[in-house]
Formats: structure tokens, C-alpha cells, sequence
């Protein structure tokens, strides 16, 4: 995952999506970005790389909650507009 001032690239082994800042509303315990596409659906995209899986190392998930942290308080701050 990548957090650009235009939008968020959520990275797969499949396939990448870009999301638009704008379009974002959050994210859920998941964890995953929600977010409306243009025609006002609701989308739930997977963060299957910060996922709290059993046998997760210790070490793994700190890193792993930092990083749901910071994106947290990106989303938080105001969106450009």
C-alpha cells in the first residue's frame, strides 16, 4: 500500500487498485478501505498485507498496526479538495 496526495494504491498479489482520496470514507476493522465509487457504491477494499493472522509473528504485527495506524490518521486529516 501506498498513500499518495491524489490517492491510495492498495497493492495485490492479482491485481492494484488506486483509489481517489476523495472517494474515501473510512476504513473497518478488517481491515479495509471503504470507499463510493462515482456511481455512489459502496466498495470495501481487503488490506490482506496488514491482516492479524494466527502465527503472525509479534514483531510482524507491531509493524502491521503502525501501519493501519498511520493510514488511520492520514484519512483522518483533511481530504484535498
Amino acid at each position: 500500500m501506498s498513500i499518495g496526495r491524489e490517492g491510495i494504491t492498495v497493492r495485490g498479489l492479482l491485481w492494484s487498485r488506486t483509489v481517489p482520496r476523495s472517494d474515501v470514507e473510512g476504513m473497518t476493522s478488517y481491515p479495509a478501505l471503504k470507499w463510493r465509487s462515482h456511481s455512489g457504491r459502496h466498495i470495501y477494499t481487503p488490506l490482506t498485507a496488514f491482516m492479524d493472522v494466527p502465527g503472525l509473528l509479534p514483531a510482524i504485527r507491531v509493524h502491521n498496526d503502525a501501519c493501519l495506524n498511520r493510514l488511520s490518521r492520514t484519512l483522518r486529516r483533511r481530504r484535498p479538495s
